[in-house]
């Protein structure tokens, strides 16, 4: 498994810089998540031990979940833009604001249920050892993709020292009142 978290770190670094640019395009975007899903079809093909019949079968269904969860996570992501936007403007319309948090609620129950039909149909592929390992492996990729753009972000920014980036973690709220999480 170690060897995978190298793997995964050096192929997340090395894509990183054009994946995660200022403004990426849609082709950028869509590039950068081409990246992503070959490396990880190579760690869960390794850490799995998939033989090509099971990687047959499990890439193509992986492909149709992503697409569906990606589809979610884009109404999330523009709801919370729109937030963001609100709180930039300081205008906070009662009805928009309902609206959009619903729209959020709505994408992580959507969200929730898309996980556990990816869970369910992958008993139709894998055997429990390697559901087991494939939730482990999928948990450290995510782990590792934030992270890559976490730093990649940080660094655009101009970096700062260990000190620096641990302080800007530690205070989450901002003395304006605004939140952290709405960068």
């Amino acid at each position: 498994m170690n060897r995978i978290t190298l793997f995964l770190t050096a192929a997340l670094l090395a894509c990183a810089t054009p994946a995660f640019a200022e403004k990426p395009t849609d082709e950028e975007h869509e590039a950068a998540m081409q990246r992503v899903r070959i490396v990880r079809a190579a760690a869960l093909t390794e850490a799995l031990e998939l033989d090509e019949a099971t990687a047959a079968r499990l890439f193509p269904f992986l492909r149709e979940h992503d697409s569906k969860m990606e589809d979610i996570h884009a109404r999330k992501k523009q709801a919370r833009r729109a937030l963001k936007q609100m709180v930039k403007d300081g205008s906070f319309p009662e009805k928009e604001i309902d609206e959009l948090l619903a729209t959020i609620a709505e994408a992580d129950v959507e969200l929730a249920e898309a996980r556990a039909d990816q869970l369910e149909g992958l008993k139709r592929v894998l055997s429990a050892e390697q559901r087991v390992k494939f939730v482990m492996v999928q948990r450290r990729l995510d782990e590792e993709v934030r992270r890559v753009i976490r730093e990649e972000r940080v660094r655009r920014r101009g970096g700062g020292s260990d000190g620096e980036r641990r302080e800007r973690r530690e205070r989450r709220v901002r003395p304006s009142g605004r939140d952290a999480d709405f960068r």
